[in-house]
């Protein structure tokens, strides 16, 4: 029903002001969730690190090993054995958000390991190659922009329209 009074101006701000930490919480989960699947398909795509590196070589014993095998493909391949990243849906089945808080109108995000076996993996790709699992720049500054116009098109369809 769209706002013809100030009165339902009123009302339509005050529940806004009621709902805005739900509203930031809820983008910021679906921004987390959008930053691992862009961090996921460029680890799988390129191999490179946040800032656009290759990260750190195997050791040479494992290298070895794969080479052996012929499952070395010249860098770092998280789905070289498919156990860290599991081709599923979002690209990474073991690994989400696991907590989530609001404190005004700043939502607080916890992606990692759903599991035991997943924490040690990701403990140990991240000893070997610190922050692997990190979004670059640029994949943070497209999830902000894209959680932003999210919460502005709520704020406009279910409080101001």
């Amino acid at each position: 029903m769209p706002i013809e009074t100030l009165d339902q101006l009123e009302a339509a701000l005050e529940k806004l002001v009621s709902d805005f930490p739900r509203i930031v919480q809820t983008q910021t989960e679906v921004a987390a969730n959008d930053s691992i699947a862009l961090v996921d398909r460029r680890l799988v795509e390129t191999g490179l690190d946040e800032n656009g590196a290759p990260f750190l070589d195997y050791t040479s014993e494992y290298k070895a090993k794969k080479q052996k095998i012929g499952r070395y493909s010249g860098k770092v391949d998280f789905q070289l054995t498919g156990q860290m990243l599991a081709s599923t849906g979002t690209g990474l089945k073991n690994i989400g958000i696991t907590s989530s808080s609001v404190n005004g109108s700043v939502a607080t995000v916890v992606i990692e390991g759903r599991d035991q076996e997943t924490r040690g993996k990701i403990e140990g790709n991240n000893n070997k190659r610190p922050g692997f699992l990190s979004p670059s720049k640029e994949e943070v500054g497209r999830v902000e922009r894209i959680r932003e116009k999210r919460i502005e098109q709520m704020i406009v369809e279910d409080y101001l329209s």
